[in-house]
């Protein structure tokens, strides 16, 4: 998916390839930190953040979304 953002949205280049870069090179290669990276810091996009992060937690604690 990161490679599309690359190839595709010209002007999003620079955090898709860090946010790719940090996955195929860091020794932890977690996605909170490459959803960190790819973030703008806006509050739709931190709220998105949160989404993702909060049903992955409740995916691993088998807790229903709400």
């Amino acid at each position: 998916m990161l490679t599309l953002l690359v190839e595709q949205c010209p002007k999003e280049n620079g955090r898709a390839k860090a946010a790719l870069d940090y996955l195929e090179h860091s020794r932890y290669r977690d996605y909170e930190t490459a959803l960190a990276y790819l973030s703008d810091s806006s509050a739709v996009c931190e709220k998105q953040i949160r989404e993702v992060l909060k049903r992955e937690i409740q995916k691993t604690t088998a807790l229903t979304c709400h």
